[in-house]
């Protein structure tokens, strides 16, 4: 799993053409074809710790041994933070000049629900939101919730809750006030092929190509 992560790190840079449709300042640098990273399933297991009983390496395993163990992981575990570091580290370093980054979502790790709960949710967000910001505090960022990042998984409310509220707080730095306001009441919204950068869950996000739709007012 861990494997897969830093691979879907690394290959996901695109060349965007941006929709021709008006926009406002703030995206007039989408006007042209973009470079940029996409960030997604980091899945970050706080967990994860090389010991001689491969059985409890890491809880996203599910008691299965791990194969071979190492800093930056084991294949049936998810994503240890080196590796997560290791990945950022290489895509500051790399010569690419990327002009925004679209973060997907699914901090949290692949555990029993038992194991998770909504303040651990927060933390695994918090986690991956300071260290995005951290390696490119100057690159805009647009990140949406993907289905690991509730507690249960895959149920999202469509109300006001605590894992909204938090997030929007974590990525006020990012968002304009109206979208913070927007995140906190409701995350889940489907706006068809277009995505809106504050306001589109993960979960439907499967077709290529898209654009980015600003939200009205700024």
């Amino acid at each position: 799993m861990a494997l897969f992560v830093l691979l879907f790190l690394f290959c996901h840079v695109f060349n965007l053409q941006v929709s021709s449709a008006p926009v406002s300042n703030v995206f007039k640098h989408l006007q042209t074809a973009s470079k940029f990273w996409h960030i997604s399933d980091l899945h970050l297991d706080p967990t994860y710790h090389v010991t001689e009983d491969h059985t409890k390496v890491c809880f996203s395993s599910k008691g299965v041994p791990a194969l071979d163990p190492g800093v930056f992981g084991d294949f049936l575990c998810d994503s240890p933070y080196q590796l997560i570091l290791s990945a950022f580290s290489y895509m500051k370093q790399v010569d690419l000049q990327p002009e925004f980054i679209i973060w997907t979502g699914d901090s949290p790790p692949h555990v029993p629900k038992e194991e998770l709960s909504t303040d651990v949710v927060i933390n695994v967000i918090a986690n991956m939101t300071r260290t995005i910001q951290q390696f490119f505090p100057q690159i805009p960022v647009y990140p949406a919730l993907g289905n690991h990042d509730y507690w249960p998984q895959d149920q999202f409310p469509t109300s006001e809750n605590a894992i909204y509220d938090a997030v929007a707080k974590l990525w006020s730095p990012w968002l304009n006030p109206a979208a913070v306001a927007t995140l906190q009441k409701v995350s889940l919204l489907i706006w068809g092929r277009h995505l809106n950068r504050q306001r589109t869950s993960t979960c439907f996000m499967q077709r290529m190509p898209f654009q980015l739709q600003p939200i009205s007012g700024k």
